[in-house]
């Protein structure tokens, strides 16, 4: 039986890597990324509730630093 706690090896730059330097940084940029970085996320019925978290968390962080809140 597989590990359901064991991490996943990331297999390269993501989304964030993607945007260009000097690009503004907005919430939609930062929640655009949010959601392609966690696109592929499966999670199991016992931490399917941490997901939503995984991906909004940073975004609101990153967005109140900004000011846009």
């Amino acid at each position: 039986m597989p590990d359901a706690h064991r991490a996943h090896p990331v297999e390269g730059p993501g989304a964030a890597a993607a945007v260009p330097r000097g690009a503004p940084a907005t919430a939609d940029r930062f929640a655009d990324a949010a959601r392609e970085e966690h696109a592929a996320a499966r999670p199991v019925r016992t931490t399917a509730y941490g997901l939503p978290l995984v991906r909004d968390v940073p975004v609101a962080t990153l967005t109140d630093l900004r000011g846009e809140a």
